[in-house]
């Protein structure tokens, strides 16, 4: 490598002495003799060998995996729920039914053998079956794979009623569950006469008679008679209640006082009655509010 320091101190030559030619002048390098410059791109040995492209990662590779993951499980969903959709109905599950069978419920829901999944409304299905008389609340849901589940509850009779001509079991509600021409149902279920005209099933029955005695009956059991106390219950009289007891003897009450005059009957059927003389109908119409009991034993 040469020392230019010597140059630093010499002049520099007069402009009058340079040299001038004709034609391109040539540039002087500024690189120091002894350097060799860099050959230009393109020049040198092209190399055979492949390159992979280098990708930076912009991602953590945890963030990664969970997009992965999350990938994965989307796929798996979106091709287990379209096999699941398109299966078709192999079992039929019903639960709650005592009146009716299996059979009945599923043929009142519409149901067809091997229909397909995606095709069963369970909505509409639960208003069909709550259209029978029956059936109170009903609760359909699909079970996958290929199954139904339908829950029902059916209503229970509390009163029979009776007319000249045909006969019908009533819920709690009022409504009219089954009706006939011949008197049936639940032997411990109490009977009410005098009902003129029985509504169609599935309908409330709101004849006058009926609701007299539901309303006795509902007071007995607010004053803490027992449930079979009073099997046969005459409402035809719009006064007076002729109740059969449940050792074979009657009683006679009113409508409006009705309460008090259970009370009383409650006091004495908690007497000796050994004493008494042989009657068969207790009239407690002559107790009142307020009043001193006055009940009329007649034979």
């Amino acid at each position: 490598m040469q020392n230019f320091k010597h140059r630093r101190g010499r002049k520099s030559e007069a402009p009058l002495r340079r040299r001038f030619t004709l034609g391109p002048r040539n540039k002087k390098s500024k690189l120091p003799k002894g350097f060799r410059p860099l050959p230009a791109p393109g020049t040198g040995p092209r190399r055979t060998a492949l390159r992979l492209p280098h990708f930076r990662l912009r991602l953590p590779p945890l963030r990664v995996a969970y997009l992965l993951v999350l990938a994965w499980l989307v796929a798996g969903a979106l091709v287990n729920g379209r096999v699941l959709l398109s299966g078709s109905l192999e079992k039929v599950r019903v639960s709650g039914a005592a009146k009716l069978t299996a059979a009945q419920v599923s043929d009142g829901a519409g149901l067809v053998s091997g229909a397909a999944m995606s095709a069963l409304d369970p909505f509409r299905m639960a208003q069909e079956l709550a259209r029978q008389p029956h059936i109170a609340s009903v609760d359909v849901r699909r079970v996958y794979p290929g199954a139904l589940w339908i829950d029902v509850s059916e209503r229970v009779p509390v009163l029979r009623v009776l007319t000249e001509r045909h006969w019908a079991l009533v819920d709690a509600g009022g409504v009219v569950i089954e009706t006939g021409e011949a008197e049936s149902g639940p032997p411990d279920v109490p009977l009410v006469l005098g009902v003129r005209a029985v509504a169609a099933a599935g309908q409330v029955l709101t004849d006058a008679a009926y609701l007299r005695a539901r309303d006795f009956l509902a007071a007995a059991r607010r004053a803490g008679l027992p449930p079979g106390e009073f099997p046969v219950v005459d409402a035809s009289n719009f006064f007076t209640l002729a109740v059969q007891t449940s050792d074979s003897r009657s009683a006679l009450f009113t409508v409006d006082n009705s309460a008090a005059q259970l009370k009383v009957y409650r006091a004495l059927a908690g007497l000796d009655r050994r004493a008494w003389p042989d009657w068969r109908t207790q009239d407690l119409r002559l107790v009142r509010d307020g009043e001193a009991a006055q009940v009329v034993l007649r034979p």
